[in-house]
């Protein structure tokens, strides 16, 4: 069992990218954008949009399942990032943040990503960005996000954009599938399912459980009402061992 330490799976993605765009057809264009995080604009894309970003530079490099609403940070008209938001997993993980009578109201921000020549702060104002969005535009207050131990993850951006941590979840049983570890939802997906494969058959451990965090919006009232009906503990934020790597954000989104 592989866990990245020291630095997100994601950064390294970044790296990797950079150099490798150094010898495409057009050099380092990417150098000609202004890339001033003051002029940086938040907006609705599409899911087209997003999964192109997703898939080079995301950690599992696919779209969660019912994803319903993606952003992106856009520089110069180029977007820099994406982040995009799901139905929470199972019914149980919506009803579980605060009860039935807000289940509605949870999202999960299920993947996110930014490019290599995005600003450093790129991934902070991008989740804030969306957020307030969604609060704005839709009847979503109750957001949940995890961070995957196994890719190096322990919620930089979401401690940097003042999310709750409320401990880790349970672990379970994955399955590796297509190169990738997945969780047993995803390996018994349809889509999986009509190319018959037998997940029994496939290489399995036990996760080790990954951190949640949950963010609420609305108007005080709004809050103050969801707080008192929350489920967790709120705990402190967990930390990195190599302190090198606790304040880096950029292409990093969890």
């Amino acid at each position: 069992m592989k866990i990245y330490h020291g630095k997100a799976w994601q950064r390294t993605i970044r790296e990797q990218k950079a150099k490798s765009d150094v010898f495409n057809l057009f050099g380092e264009w990417w150098k000609k954008i202004d890339v001033d995080i003051k002029k940086a604009a938040v907006q609705r894309v599409s899911y087209q949009t997003a999964v192109q970003i997703i898939k080079e530079y995301e950690w599992l490099g696919s779209m969660a399942q019912r994803t319903t609403h993606c952003y992106g940070i856009f520089y110069e008209g180029y977007c820099g990032g994406v982040v995009c938001f799901a139905i929470p997993p199972t019914p149980e993980a919506g009803i579980g943040v605060c009860g039935k009578e807000y289940a509605p109201l949870v999202k999960t921000l299920a993947r996110g990503a930014c490019v290599h020549w995005a600003h450093p702060h790129s991934a902070s104002k991008l989740i804030a960005g969306a957020l307030n969005n969604m609060v704005e535009n839709t009847k979503f207050r109750i957001f949940t996000a995890y961070a995957d131990p196994m890719a190096g993850e322990i919620g930089t951006v979401y401690q940097a954009t003042n999310w709750i941590y409320t401990g880790k979840t349970g672990s379970q049983i994955e399955y590796f599938l297509n190169g990738k570890w997945r969780s047993g939802r995803t390996a018994r997906h349809k889509s999986y399912q009509k190319r018959n494969i037998d997940i029994k058959l496939l290489p399995q451990r036990k996760g080790l459980g990954k951190g949640r965090y949950v963010w609420i919006g609305g108007n005080k009232i709004e809050k103050r009402e969801i707080m008192k009906n929350l489920r967790y503990s709120i705990l402190p934020y967990p930390k990195r061992d190599n302190k090198k790597y606790d304040a880096v954000l950029t292409g990093n989104i969890i």
